[in-house]
């Protein structure tokens, strides 16, 4: 997951396999809403839900053979549950830490 802009005020994050499949993710905090649009091979498509339905950011954790990790980050609505960005996890944890404390900055400001 790639930090693609960062402001007070908006947050774009990406994440995507290669040119196959890309999915953006933009936390608007003028408008309030979290915008997630999804392109592949077939087309695209657009959701959008509103930014204060999320609560805070976390790194979910799988364990794979010889202790090797994956991550991915996941927007924790107010209600509890998750929403994962992506759908497999990956190794290396560095750049998802910094996707998940910028959209922590992006919520609580």
């Amino acid at each position: 997951m790639k930090i693609i802009e960062q402001t007070p005020t908006k947050l774009i994050l990406q994440s995507g396999f290669w040119f196959f499949i890309t999915t953006t993710y933009i936390f608007d905090k003028q408008l309030m809403r979290l915008t997630i649009q999804r392109k592949n091979l077939f087309g695209s498509n657009e959701t959008s839900e509103p930014l204060n339905e999320f609560s805070d950011a976390q790194i979910e954790v799988q364990v794979g053979e010889n202790a090797q990790n994956s991550y991915r980050v996941a927007l924790v609505r107010t209600d509890g549950k998750t929403l994962p960005l992506t759908l497999s996890y990956t190794m290396g944890r560095k750049d998802k830490d910094a996707a998940a404390s910028a959209i922590r900055n992006i919520l609580r400001s």
